[in-house]
């Protein structure tokens, strides 16, 4: 096994048993008398090449969402300027190195406490464990992500990406998940 995929393991079972890793909910409620998410938060990929595919593909998110459903987006600050849409709340962050990257991640949890989050979704295409850490920590019923070997402890909604596949697929099918159509 490799010795980085080996001490992340570790990192993450330290993290569980000490409990700097939110717990997840256990059910999912799917009420049959319409939309119960009413706040989401999404985090954008942390590479450029992911973050021109996500914001392609969730350009009219919020036309496809009902219109009460109130969206924050977290952004790469060094992407700023590629997006495309506008419509929620855009909070934007420097991410210069991992440790950077909890601290600061770290900041925007203060600022984002003050929400109730129905719905969590990491559009990271491979694992970032400062990014699922973050996610791990704010409480949310339904907490989105791609499958990994770690997504397990993280996500209660993974989707599956085929190494043959289109990321665009894989952002369509969390769209479906959270649009109104």
């Amino acid at each position: 096994m490799d010795s980085k995929l080996h001490i992340l393991k570790l990192k993450i079972q330290m993290y569980s048993k000490l409990g700097k890793i939110g717990r997840l909910a256990s059910k999912i409620k799917i009420s049959s008398k319409g939309n119960t998410v009413k706040n989401i938060l999404v985090c954008f990929p942390i590479d450029e090449p992911s973050f021109r595919v996500a914001s392609y593909s969730f350009r009219k998110l919020k036309e496809d969402v009902l219109k009460d459903v109130h969206i924050i987006l977290l952004i790469p600050s060094q992407y700023k300027n590629l997006i495309k849409f506008y419509f929620g709340q855009i909070i934007t962050y420097d991410m210069k190195n991992e440790k950077n990257i909890s601290s600061t991640l770290e900041e925007i949890r203060k600022i984002i406490n003050d929400f109730t989050f129905d719905m969590i979704i990491d559009l990271n295409p491979n694992f970032s464990f400062p990014i699922s850490h973050f996610i791990s920590n704010i409480p949310a019923n339904y907490k989105v992500g791609f499958q990994s070997v770690f997504s397990d402890t993280f996500y209660n909604i993974q989707f599956e990406l085929s190494t043959t596949g289109f990321l665009e697929r894989g952002y369509n099918q969390i769209n479906s998940l959270i649009t109104s159509k």
